[in-house]
C-alpha cells in the first residue's frame, strides 16, 4: 500500500515538474519579444533584431497568463555571458511584479526608465538604455556589434534571441528641392507649384522635421514639418507661396531643414543633464532652393546696376513685309537713356510709357520701381527671308548696358500658296485617274476587235 502511494506520488510530481516547465517554455517564444525605440517598429538587420545604443529602447516579453517571481531581462557581448563584465559588454534589468530594478549600475547614464516600464495585457515591457560604447567606423552608416538577449523566468533561462547592437547614428537627406517659378510684376497671387520635395532619414534614429527660410517665412507654407520623420522613411512635402506685389526681377529663397533627435528618446547621465553627444542637429541648407523670376512670360530679365531692371525678348519670328511690335519693359528708381538701332530691318515708330518718341537714341526718362514702363518698338519686315537684329542700349548712370533682340523673317505665306498644293494634288489624282480610265478603255476595245 505504502509502495503504490509512492508510486502515485512520484508520479503526481514528475507530471507538476513537466508541466511547470512547459508552461514556461510554452509561454515565451523568439516570436515573445519585440525591441524597438518608443514609438517605432521593430528593426532587423542580418536576419538579427535591432537594439539601438545610448537611447531608450522597450523590450516587450509577451506571457500571456504565466506567473512568475521574477523576470530577468539579460543584454550581453557575443553569444555567451562575458566574465569580466562592463558598461561595453553586459547588461542587466530585472521585474518581480512591483519593482522594476537595474541589477548592473556603472554609475554612467540611466539605464532604466522606471515610469515607462509597465506590465498590462500580459505583456511586461522594460523601457532600458545602454551606454554609448559602439565606435564609429563608417560615417556613411551605423556601426554594429553582434549581441544576444536572454529572457529568465525564475531563474529560469526560457529564450535567447540573437541581437545587433547598433551605434545611434542621424543622418538626413532630401531629394526634388530646386524651385523656379515664374510670377508677373506687381501681381499678388498664390505659387503652388505641382512638384514635392522629399526629405529622407538616412538613421537609424527618429527626427522631428522642421524648416526655416530665409526670407518670406511668413508667406510660405510647407507641409509636413514639424512631425516625426521615422528611421529610414520618407516625407513628401507640398509648399505654397504668397507673392506679394513685388517689382520686376529675381527673388531667391533658401530654406534649412532640421532634424532633431526627439528627447523622449533620450536618457540621462547620472547628473540628471540630457546625453549632449546626441543632440546636434542634422541640417540640410539650402532646402528647398526657391528662384521666382518676377517677369513676362517669355521675356529675358535683366538687371541694371541694383535699381533698373530691363525685359525683352531675345528671339522673335516674322514675315516678309510685316509690321508688328516689340515691347520691350523697364523699371527702377533712376534716369535712363535708351538708343536704339537695327539691322535689316527698319523702325517705323517708338512709344516709351505710351508717348511716342521723335527720335529712336537717346531717349531720356525718369523712372520708378513703382511700376513698369513699356517701350514699344514697331518694325517693318523686309521683303527677303532674312536675319534682322533689334539693340538696345540701355545707359544708367555711367552703366552701360546692350541687348539684342534676333528676328528670324520667313517668307510670307498667302492664302493662294497655301492652296496651291492642295490644288496641284487634285490635279494629279485627276490625271492619274483619267490616264487609267483611258488605258483600260483601250484594252477593252482591242479584246472586242478580236
Amino acid at each position: 500500500m505504502n509502495v503504490g502511494r509512492m508510486i502515485v506520488g512520484a508520479a503526481i510530481g514528475i507530471t507538476f515538474i513537466l508541466c511547470s516547465f512547459q508552461h514556461v517554455g510554452g509561454e515565451i517564444t523568439d516570436a515573445s519579444v519585440h525591441i524597438s525605440l518608443p514609438g517605432e517598429q521593430q528593426r532587423e538587420r542580418f536576419g538579427r533584431t535591432v537594439f539601438v545604443a545610448s537611447v531608450w529602447n522597450f523590450v516587450n516579453i509577451s506571457i500571456g497568463e504565466l506567473s512568475f517571481n521574477e523576470i530577468k531581462v539579460l543584454l550581453y557581448k557575443g553569444s555567451s555571458i562575458p566574465i569580466d563584465k562592463d558598461e561595453t559588454n553586459y547588461y542587466e534589468w530585472s521585474f518581480d511584479g512591483l519593482n522594476w530594478r537595474d541589477l548592473v549600475d556603472y554609475g554612467t547614464v540611466e539605464h532604466i526608465d522606471t515610469e515607462r516600464c509597465k506590465y498590462e495585457d500580459g505583456v511586461v515591457s522594460f523601457c532600458v538604455a545602454t551606454d554609448n560604447f559602439i565606435q564609429n567606423i563608417n560615417p556613411t552608416m551605423a556601426d554594429y556589434e553582434n549581441w544576444s538577449l536572454s529572457i529568465k523566468v525564475d531563474n529560469n533561462t526560457v529564450v535567447t534571441i540573437p541581437v545587433v547592437v547598433e551605434e545611434p547614428y542621424t543622418s538626413l537627406a532630401a531629394t526634388r528641392y530646386d524651385y523656379f517659378l515664374r510670377v508677373d510684376p506687381f501681381t499678388v497671387t498664390t505659387l503652388s507649384p505641382d512638384q514635392r520635395f522629399l526629405t529622407e532619414n538616412k538613421g537609424n534614429l527618429p527626427l522631428l522635421i522642421t524648416i526655416n527660410y530665409t526670407k518670406f517665412g511668413d508667406r510660405i507654407t510647407t507641409s509636413n514639418f514639424n512631425v516625426i520623420l521615422h528611421p529610414y522613411d520618407t516625407l513628401e512635402h507640398d509648399m505654397a507661396i504668397v507673392t506679394d506685389a513685388w517689382r520686376p526681377g529675381k527673388v531667391t529663397v533658401g530654406g534649412t531643414v532640421s532634424g532633431t533627435i526627439p528627447e523622449y528618446i533620450l536618457p540621462t547621465s547620472k547628473e540628471s543633464q540630457l546625453t549632449i553627444e546626441l543632440t546636434p542637429a542634422p541640417q540640410l541648407s539650402p532646402v528647398p532652393y526657391i528662384e521666382i523670376t518676377v517677369g513676362h512670360g517669355g521675356y529675358e530679365i535683366e538687371e541694371i546696376g541694383e535699381e533698373v531692371t530691363f525685359q525683352y525678348k531675345k528671339h522673335i519670328e516674322a514675315e516678309t513685309g510685316e509690321k508688328f511690335d516689340v515691347v520691350a519693359y523697364l523699371c527702377g528708381n533712376a534716369n535712363v537713356t535708351i538708343s536704339l538701332s537695327t539691322m535689316n530691318i527698319s523702325i517705323e515708330s517708338v512709344l516709351f510709357n505710351g508717348s511716342e518718341m521723335k527720335e529712336f537714341s537717346n531717349i531720356s526718362a525718369s523712372i520708378t520701381n513703382s511700376t513698369e514702363y513699356p517701350l514699344v518698338v514697331s518694325l517693318i519686315a523686309p521683303d527677303q527671308p532674312t536675319e534682322a537684329l533689334l539693340t538696345y542700349e540701355i545707359k544708367v548712370g555711367e552703366t552701360v548696358k546692350t541687348y539684342t533682340t534676333t528676328i528670324t523673317i520667313k517668307e510670307k505665306t498667302t492664302e493662294e500658296s497655301q492652296e496651291n498644293p492642295l490644288f496641284s494634288r487634285i490635279i494629279i489624282g485627276i490625271s492619274i485617274i483619267v490616264a487609267i480610265a483611258y488605258a483600260i478603255y483601250m484594252y477593252v476595245k482591242r479584246r472586242g476587235g478580236k
